[in-house]
């Protein structure tokens, strides 16, 4: 499951002490996060308060030092933020609209660039939606993918289904440097 791929951000970057997710959901992501980065500061932005309550209710969130942030993740990226934001060693995009679909707004490369200006040198963003990596359903892969390749240009794609054209979750890994 694309939830238990926390491992494998120490790839890529072996100092990981500040980590962002955009979207909470079950808060599966960010607690298993937690279980691999226990010395890290873990924040989600989540633009549904009801998802931190139910989170605390029937997922024990309480039992894990992840700051909640009500809002709209765009604003906490936004240019005008900019200047005042701390910087993130990973940002993890994992919002959702409805089962399948993710904001367009959190895919532009506007946004993309934006976040990219909110990591630390060596940081990673690492953006997850569904779809196919290949054949007549793969134009939000394609679409995806070409943005992080615009403004990421160390760029890396984890698939977790079956084949090339099986709906599946993509994420795709941009890190924030050249070494790689």
């Amino acid at each position: 499951l694309y939830t238990d791929m926390a491992p494998l951000f120490t790839a890529f970057s072996s100092t990981i002490k500040n980590i962002y997710v955009i979207g909470a959901g079950a808060y599966t992501l960010p607690i298993n996060l937690r279980k691999q980065y226990p010395d890290a500061k873990i924040s989600v932005s989540e633009i549904d308060p009801e998802i931190e309550k139910i989170g605390r209710a029937y997922f024990n969130l309480g039992a894990y030092n992840i700051k909640t942030e009500i809002g709209d993740a765009r604003m906490k990226f936004s240019a005008a933020q900019q200047n005042q934001a701390e910087k993130y060693d990973l940002i993890f995009g994992d919002a959702y609209n409805s089962f399948i679909s993710v904001p367009w707004y959190l895919l532009t490369k506007e946004f993309v660039s934006e976040v990219k200006n909110n990591l630390n040198p060596g940081g990673i963003y690492a953006v997850n939606f569904i779809g196919t990596l290949e054949g007549p359903q793969a134009k939000m892969f394609e679409s995806v993918y070409s943005t992080m390749k615009t403004v990421f240009p160390n760029n890396y794609v984890v698939a977790f289904g079956n084949s090339p054209t099986s709906v599946q979750n993509i994420t795709i890994l941009g890190v924030n440097n050249t070494n790689y």
